[in-house]
């Protein structure tokens, strides 16, 4: 386990940036405090790991949470639940952020601290493995979402402080594969 964070570590550092919440822009706080927000309504009776997930299209911001099924292959991602909402309201949309906060369920975030400003900047190390980063399923659907913006913005709150890392979907799925491999345009 420690080996596949060492790896994680080596990819992001350079690529992502460690970030206090209230020094993001406006629109980048709204999709943070929905995602953390969101997970508090995330049913998760196996794993007891809370999921939220806030994504903005066409100006306006859909949400979700991890939903977990006992067959485990039926289970929706937070991540996956915001991008459908989104297309379900407007048709094939892309997006044009994602804000992701995972943490054990129970865990708080004091979103009235995270407007302060902090008192040190953490170890970046223990800022990676506090976040919740979303998963490969989740990747390429972010991917196929994002238009081939490898650019788009991935938003990864720090479980139980108000650090946020900034990184991209490029970043985080270098390699992708999408409907441009298959000569397919979703969005036109």
């Amino acid at each position: 386990m420690r080996e596949r964070r060492y790896v994680v570590r080596r990819i992001l550092k350079p690529s992502a940036e460690l970030i206090w919440f209230s020094r993001l822009d406006p629109q980048e706080k709204r999709l943070v405090r929905d995602a953390i927000d969101r997970r508090e309504c995330a049913q998760a009776p196996y794993s007891h790991y809370h999921v939220g997930a806030a994504v903005i299209g066409r100006g306006t911001v859909f949400v979700g949470c991890n939903v977990e099924r006992a067959s485990y292959s039926q289970t929706t991602h937070a991540e996956q639940g915001a991008i459908d909402s989104l297309v379900a309201t407007y048709g094939p949309t892309p997006i044009d952020a994602i804000a992701v906060a995972g943490a054990p369920a129970g865990c708080p975030w004091r979103l009235d601290e995270m407007e302060r400003e902090p008192s040190s900047s953490p170890d970046w190390d223990e800022a990676v493995s506090g976040a919740a980063f979303p998963c490969g399923q989740c990747r390429q659907i972010i991917w196929e979402n994002a238009n081939g913006n490898r650019d788009l913005p991935v938003l990864c709150a720090v479980q139980r402080t108000g650090w946020v890392i900034r990184t991209t979907i490029g970043t985080l799925f270098p390699y992708p594969f999408g409907p441009d491999d298959l000569g397919l345009k979703i969005f036109r």
